[in-house]
């Protein structure tokens, strides 16, 4: 009789493959939370003028694939106010 494997959460996300890439749209497993960390759910997400020097390939000794958007600042803001020892 075959086992069957639990079903893996996935999440997408937009994702540079390699320095001057185009963005592209890819599938990823959601990572475990670690100690004194909270996963959110993020609906979206904006990129800043960081994220397109990580795109062009300007900031030295980044890895690729690299997923940009650290843009959901209020939430994670939000979730601090709200739960501060968090």
């Amino acid at each position: 009789m075959a086992t069957a494997k639990p079903a893996v959460a996935t999440m997408k996300a937009a994702q540079i493959p390699r320095p001057g890439g185009d963005f592209e749209i890819t599938e990823r497993e959601i990572p475990k939370p670690g100690p004194a960390e909270v996963r959110i759910k993020v609906q979206a997400c904006g990129i800043c003028h960081s994220d397109a020097f990580t795109k062009d390939g300007s900031w030295p000794g980044i890895q690729y694939p690299r997923i940009p958007g650290h843009n959901t600042w209020w939430l994670r803001w939000r979730l601090w106010w709200l739960y501060p020892k968090v």
